[in-house]
């Protein structure tokens, strides 16, 4: 039986000797307007995966953990135009400087229509289109309110004896 141990043992030391190292496979770079200004909030994705980030008050960014091969950078920001870069290569144990300017664009929105209606309240009461229920400008606050039975629906548990 000691020898098992003692192979055991031997076979232990081996592995752990030969361990390999651990990837720390980073993204990291800058994202500017064309001032050369930086914008913070943009944000870096590598493309079909759930892996990226926003850049900081410096407009940089960073990527842990990014699995080694050539990935596809996806810069977007509102007011700017998107940017892609394909053939992005992430090394093992190495810190990949991948930078972006983007171009301003104009933001493109639908038309809205508001109609003002005089209400009783002195106030008045305020419409979009008719299709959205009145705002009131003097209210700060939302409430909803429930009937018994839609509160008595909601899934809660209310005895001990629900819980088992």
């Amino acid at each position: 039986m000691t020898w098992m141990r003692s192979l055991l043992l031997l076979t232990a030391l081996l592995l752990q000797s030969t361990s390999l190292p651990a990837t720390t496979n980073k993204i990291t770079g800058q994202v500017t307007d064309t001032r050369g200004n930086p914008l913070p909030g943009a944000s870096v994705v590598i493309e079909g995966t759930r892996r990226g980030t926003m850049t900081d008050d410096e407009g940089v960014y960073l990527i842990l953990s990014a699995e080694p091969g050539k990935h596809t950078l996806v810069v977007t920001m509102m007011g700017y135009e998107n940017q892609r870069r394909a053939d992005v290569l992430v090394t093992s144990d190495y810190t990949t400087n991948e930078s972006f300017v983007l171009q301003e664009t104009v933001l493109q929105m639908e038309e809205m229509v508001v109609e003002a209606q005089r209400g009783g309240g002195g106030w008045g009461m305020f419409t979009f289109n008719s299709e959205v229920p009145p705002v009131e400008p003097c209210k700060t606050t939302s409430k909803y309110l429930m009937s018994r039975e839609e509160l008595e629906a909601v899934p809660l548990v209310r005895k001990m004896a629900e819980v088992v």
